[in-house]
């Protein structure tokens, strides 16, 4: 089964796509139960499944649930093998009616709904569950395929009412408006499936009230600065997770997964206190000591591990903290603090609010020119070189918004990473670059570049009047719309 996972915009030129990711951890196998046990925890009514699948090796198949950073295995059957077929019968109780995980391995393992229905039918291929594989004779489980299918119909109308609006530019106030109906119809028809459910299928309505989200309107704001703070304030809005249903939700978790991605990439220049106090605000949601705060907690660390965050310690820390793992999962995650916590010290000179590290270097004309001497000024700190495509390629829009705010306090001081003098001077006056330049001339090697970390280029960082860093890599209308937001507020 494809779990069907958050898929909206949250701005007005973006719109996100998401898809089901598994974390493979560890396994715990201990405590695992035959098929005619009990799994742990408050038992469901019973189910019973059967399965066939040709040309498979398996001897044996289990049902896992996640455990925070490690699968657990609840249910084990043999496998019979009769000819070129192999065969499995499974029944017993579950800890609640929920998404489950059947496979033999972590590794090869596909979700389906469990719980309290009789004589499930499962077949395809073992040897990829994920992919090749069918569920019969169960309600619960067609039923979330059709509103799958309805919420993708939804979202297939979001995805059209973006292209048209940027097609027809995002300024335009027509398009907007029209725009903006759509979101609010898809809206409408999302609670409206979801208000359904709520008698026919309540579990369903709690598993698709997690992908109901309403669009920022920047007319009414509420308490938001912007949309980015309002998807990470209203993205579980019309989800009570306080309800103990959630802790066998594979919903929730991995759309928390892309939450977490997206307000802890740097690109969206969110700061990240503000992206953790999103993050804890949600998770504060979840009962303490419930399966979904457990799971969802360990979800944050992999995802925040896999980005390298800094944030990713004092998450891993609680997780060590509040669960005691067993021995091997904390030492892991405690060498993988110490790694990123090293990493992060590192990246705070250059994150959002920080003051960045010194630039002098030689001017055109031979004289030292400092960062710091431009303090006073909102100043864009730009790398480039006269041989890179990309940059020649923007240089027209930064001259087009350093004419129109030069005035206003603006001023730009561009690195270059050029090694041959002639070319860098030239490059300069052919693009009409009349603001401040510097370059030691060692090419990548550069004093600045392996200060700053620079891998690529163009690349800047926007730093407000105090010098501190306001933003990191803004081009074309990305940089001017930041600059209008900068001088209107201090005009």
């Amino acid at each position: 089964m494809r779990v069907h996972v958050l898929n909206k915009s949250f701005l007005i030129s973006l719109i996100i796509i998401f898809s089901i990711a598994c974390m493979l951890t560890a396994c715990k196998q201990e405590g695992a139960q035959q098929a005619s046990g009990n799994a742990e925890g408050p038992a469901a009514a019973g189910f019973s499944l059967q399965g066939e699948f040709p040309l498979c090796q398996m001897d044996s198949i289990h049902i896992y649930t996640m455990d925070g950073l490690e699968f657990k295995k609840l249910l084990s059957a043999p496998m019979e093998k009769s000819g070129n077929k192999s065969t499995f019968r499974m029944s017993g109780q579950l800890p609640a009616q929920g998404f489950y995980m059947l496979g033999q391995a972590p590794n090869n393992l596909t979700y389906l709904i469990l719980g309290n229905e009789q004589d499930v039918r499962i077949t395809g291929n073992c040897m990829d569950l994920r992919t090749f594989t069918k569920v019969e004779n169960s309600p619960v489980n067609d039923a979330y395929q059709q509103v799958s299918q309805q919420f993708t119909a939804l979202q297939q109308q979001l995805r059209m009412a973006q292209q048209r609006l940027n097609a027809q530019g995002g300024a335009n106030p027509q398009a907007a408006a029209e725009a903006k109906a759509v979101y609010e119809q898809v809206h409408k028809a999302q609670l409206q499936i979801v208000d359904s459910l709520k008698s026919s299928n309540p579990f369903l309505a709690k598993v698709f009230a997690l992908n109901v989200f309403a669009q920022f309107d920047p007319a009414n704001p509420q308490q938001y600065a912007n949309s980015l703070e309002h998807f990470g304030g209203e993205l579980f809005a019309h989800a009570d997770l306080s309800d103990p249903a959630y802790d066998y939700i594979v919903v929730l978790t991995e759309n928390l997964r892309v939450y977490t991605q997206t307000l802890f990439n740097e690109s969206n220049q969110l700061p990240q206190e503000k992206a953790e106090a999103y993050l804890d605000a949600l998770l504060n949601k979840l009962p303490e000591g419930s399966l979904a705060r457990k799971n969802a907690l360990a979800v944050v660390c992999d995802v925040l591990e896999r980005m390298r965050s800094g944030a990713f310690v004092k998450y891993a820390r609680n997780y060590l903290e509040t669960y005691h793992p067993r021995p091997e999962i904390a030492e892991t995650l405690q060498r993988r603090i110490a790694v990123i916590e090293d990493e992060a010290k590192e990246k705070a000179r250059l994150a959002i609010g920080a003051v960045p590290p010194e630039i002098a270097l030689p001017t055109p004309e031979g004289n030292i020119l400092k960062l710091s001497d431009l303090k006073g000024k909102v100043v864009l700190l730009d790398f480039w070189a006269s041989w890179c495509r990309p940059c020649r390629m923007e240089n027209p829009n930064v001259v087009r918004v350093y004419q129109k705010y030069k005035n206003k306090g603006f001023e730009i001081l561009s690195v270059s990473l050029d090694r041959d003098r002639n070319s860098w001077l030239q490059a300069i006056q052919q693009d009409n670059m009349s603001w401040y330049h510097v370059s030691d001339l060692k090419y990548w090697q550069s004093e600045a570049a392996k200060t700053y970390k620079i891998s690529g280029i163009p690349a800047t960082f926007l730093l407000d009047r105090d010098g501190r860093i306001l933003a990191k890599n803004l081009r074309g209308p990305a940089l001017e719309a930041k600059l209008a937001e900068v001088f209107g507020e201090n005009s």
